[in-house]
């Protein structure tokens, strides 16, 4: 026998905690959007967010931090905030960049986040610095290693001319990927991998996952949801 709860209707985001314990994701009213966390073992919501805006997407980092961004627009400023569900405190990390897409780290003190010229920079939270990491693609489109001091990124090898990253998420637009990898200690950038040239379809990266040994890098290709 199958047994779980029902969430509530129009739920607009979702993530699931690192633990699988717990989800946290949007409703809407007519004034405010809530931020809801959900627990797996009671079935207990508790709201740890409100916000007039209406636009947003989440990133859960660990067992009480949530990163939470606007939803990103060539022509609209973004920004980035991180979460305490516990205290329901909320901190600015970054604001007033058009496109803009964040990436977390696991460990909570750096992040990548891209543009509306898809430019991917990495960002130190601790010490609020930014560095370009050498390639352009969506934050969305890498993944982090879980020592946080690597990331591995489906990077475009071509970018019609077209406004970023609309024009990508309405599907306008098609990358055809190469896969990355940018190591934060050595400041270094390799190609891992070509899946055209491994007699393989060309590849629209998406959901990047590694297992925990991080021997096996696992996407979706967005051309056709292989």
């Amino acid at each position: 026998e199958i047994k779980g709860s029902f969430l509530e209707d129009n739920i607009t985001d979702l993530s699931l905690w690192p633990n699988k314990e717990k989800l946290f994701y949007f409703t809407n009213s007519t004034q405010n959007t809530f931020g809801n966390l959900f627990s797996t073992k009671d079935s207990k919501k508790t709201i740890v967010f409100r916000s007039p805006f209406s636009e947003w997407l989440s990133q859960t980092i660990s067992t009480s931090t949530i990163g939470l961004t606007t939803k990103p627009s060539s022509e609209m400023y973004g920004y980035s905030y991180l979460l305490d569900t516990q205290t329901e405190n909320y901190f600015k990390i970054l604001g007033d960049i058009k496109g803009l897409t964040v990436l977390y780290a696991p460990n909570k003190q750096s992040l990548v986040f891209s543009n509306n010229d898809l430019n991917l920079n990495l960002f130190d939270i601790i010490n609020k610095t930014t560095s370009p990491s050498g390639v352009k693609t969506l934050s969305e489109k890498c993944v982090w290693g879980a020592n946080s001091l690597v990331l591995y990124c489906a990077v475009p090898k071509d970018f019609p001319s077209q406004n970023y990253p609309d024009a990508w998420y309405q599907g306008i637009v098609s990358f055809d990927d190469v896969f990355w990898k940018i190591d934060l200690i050595s400041q270094t950038s390799t190609v891992l991998f070509d899946p055209e040239e491994l007699g393989g379809e060309k590849t629209d990266g998406i959901k990047l996952s590694l297992d925990p040994a991080e021997h096996l890098l696992f996407f979706v290709n967005k051309k056709n949801g292989s």
